[in-house]
């Protein structure tokens, strides 16, 4: 049973388009969590996908299926009677990785003003 879960998450992971690191900072879990609970791996012991880490990827992806996910029954994505509201609060994969870059640019960019900024103070005390 796990196994086969653990399947289904990485089919829809690579529904997504996303790399695993991506993945995992849209979900909120750590890379190497996901990748050892993705591969089996942990300490030497054998381990699958939490339900910690199944209900973070249906928090994050609400079209998800829970049923399709968990049981394999039901389409992988829920249907809605009123896609045009429900679409409008979903951004799609693609939008995804672009926003998911662009932070992670802005990211890089803080991290460079940090380092400014540090050096700054330094040459001001010096």
């Amino acid at each position: 049973m796990e196994e086969i879960v653990k399947q289904r998450v990485l089919d829809f992971i690579n529904s997504t388009g996303l790399s695993i690191l991506a993945f995992s900072k849209e979900i909120g879990i750590p890379q190497t969590t996901l990748n050892q609970q993705l591969k089996g791996r942990n300490n030497k012991t054998n381990t699958t996908v939490s339900i910690n880490t199944v209900a973070l990827i249906l928090k994050a992806y609400p079209t998800l299926s829970a049923e399709w996910i968990m049981r394999g029954t039901d389409p992988m994505m829920i249907q809605h009677d009123d896609t045009a509201d429900f679409a409008e609060t979903i951004i799609d994969s693609n939008e995804r990785r672009i926003l998911l870059r662009q932070i992670d640019n802005l990211n890089d960019q803080i991290d460079d003003l940090k380092l400014q900024i540090a050096q700054l103070k330094k040459a001001s005390v010096a």
